[in-house]
């Protein structure tokens, strides 16, 4: 048995037969492989003991994350548990969520906001990375709960609870349960950008305020391109008055949306009322944990840039290089240079729950051939989803795993499909005719701003990235969740 196959044996036997998360694309070394997975942030906030190791490829730059799904489905069960039984739980939680926002905040304020890099010195900057990082994961954990939550799971919830909301009648409220009343995520950014806009700050000012806004996964963009970005996407808005007037209408909208919805609340029971309100909470609390990572991947970003170019190192590998192998020892980093070389061509990661992290070398297709799933012949010419937002649309799919190798050959009009969106992923949505995800979720990227963007998307297929391939022309049918193959495309 090779060593990549030894990794995916280990991991198979540490999920102990939990179902698999979709694999998740558009992801590095620099932020997967941390430790976020483990027990020493996970076991602080829940009960529940399901090992989560993380399974990570790294191939020519491009990054694929294995995870297992029980462990996420059995989290939102044992807090929506907790919240059926005392809702107060809700006020403990963003107690402390806000708590260690403060915290990554601070550290933001320092490195990012006041350029502080400029004047620490490594061992302090070192030191207070990793204060950030433990406050950034421990924020995480705390709101990973909101990371999935379906009808299927309500349904399976509210039998355990004894609820006398019942199946017909969740089907009757689902639309209004899971239509969010909070801002989608591009929306609230929006938001942010013109209030800071309107405090008359100079650009360069506002850009490092806001830097996080670019902070991806795969990618966090430098100072410049943050402001050129905010330049063409803000571009009608960066006068002040103009500023002033967009926050204004915007606001109203939100408030139109959140009046109306307060209203239909008033004729539910109080179990219907609950639940609504359970609800609309994991929606906005996903989306806005997002901000916080953001702004712990800029922190990242500016110091291990500095130290990199300190050590006469290319930007390029930080993204290839996990934190916990960076040093002040510039001498020591720069004899690293081939290891994080290595990482960004051809790498396995095993980060296990325990905390502990193994690695090997040559195997990454291997381990993609190993961990591919049979889930489907490729004959069936239906995939099946729930709905993310309702309508149909005709048109040719286009794989979109890597973003940033992916998104160049898009063509608008395209069929969008993807393990999960992100806010990076905004642009490519705008142009499709569709949207359709493995992932799947109320509190999903894909469903919340699919209905903004009143596109027809279909989510939680788990299988859509491995049965279409590029070119087919597909039917989607989002108003029942299905996507029908109406011709394949070329070989």
């Amino acid at each position: 048995m090779n060593s990549s196959e030894m990794l995916v044996q280990k991991y198979l036997e540490e999920i102990k037969g939990q179902e698999w998360y979709p694999p998740l694309s558009n992801a590095r070394p620099f932020t997967q492989v941390n430790g976020w997975n483990t027990k020493k942030y996970l076991t602080r906030y829940y009960d529940d003991t399901l090992p989560f190791p993380e399974l990570f490829v790294s191939k020519d730059g491009r990054g694929v994350l294995h995870l297992p799904a029980t462990k996420i489905h059995a989290l939102a069960k044992e807090v929506f548990m907790k919240y059926w039984r005392d809702s107060s739980i809700r006020e403990d939680i963003l107690m402390e969520y806000e708590k260690l926002e403060l915290e990554v905040d601070k550290f933001y304020e320092k490195y990012v906001i006041g350029n502080g890099a400029d004047g620490a010195s490594m061992e302090e900057m070192l030191d207070e990375l990793k204060r950030a990082t433990d406050a950034t994961w421990n924020l995480n954990a705390r709101s990973f709960f909101s990371i999935y939550f379906d009808r299927d799971l309500a349904e399976e919830l509210l039998v355990m609870v004894g609820s006398g909301i019942r199946k017909e009648r969740l089907s009757e409220l689902w639309e209004f349960f899971s239509s969010p009343i909070s801002d989608s995520f591009d929306t609230r950014r929006k938001k942010i950008f013109l209030k800071v806009l309107k405090e008359g700050i100079s650009f360069d000012s506002l850009a490092r305020r806001l830097w996080f806004f670019e902070a991806a996964y795969h990618y966090v963009s430098g100072l410049d391109e943050v402001k050129e970005i905010f330049s063409q996407k803000y571009q009608d808005w960066i006068d002040v008055d103009a500023a002033s007037r967009e926050l204004e209408s915007e606001n109203e909208i939100s408030e139109q949306k959140e009046r109306a919805w307060n209203e239909k609340l008033k004729g539910l029971t109080e179990e219907e009322q609950k639940l609504a309100k359970y609800l609309q909470w994991i929606i906005a609390l996903r989306d806005e944990r997002k901000d916080v990572i953001g702004k712990f991947l800029t922190i990242a970003f500016v110091i291990g840039s500095n130290l990199f170019e300190k050590a006469g190192l290319s930007h390029d590998l930080l993204y290839f290089a996990p934190t916990y192998e960076w040093t002040s020892d510039l001498d020591a980093l720069r004899e690293k240079e081939p290891y994080f070389r290595k990482i960004g061509h051809d790498a396995v990661f095993l980060i296990h729950w325990s905390g502990d992290t193994e690695v090997a070398f040559g195997e990454a297709e291997k381990t993609l051939e190993i961990l591919k799933q049979d889930m489907n012949d490729g004959t069936s010419k239906v995939i099946k989803g729930q709905i993310g937002a309702p309508g149909k649309a005709i048109g040719k799919v286009r794989i979109v795993r890597d973003l940033l190798h992916d998104a160049s050959s898009f063509s608008d009009g395209d069929i969008l499909v993807t393990g999960m969106t992100r806010p990076e992923f905004v642009p490519l949505m705008k142009r499709a005719s569709a949207i359709i995800t493995d992932e799947g979720g109320i509190t999903c990227h894909a469903a919340i701003l699919s209905r903004e963007l009143k596109k027809p998307c279909i989510i939680g297929t788990k299988i859509a990235t491995q049965v279409l391939k590029d070119g087919d022309l597909v039917e989607v049918d989002a108003d029942n969740g299905v996507v029908r193959i109406i011709e394949r495309g070329p070989e």
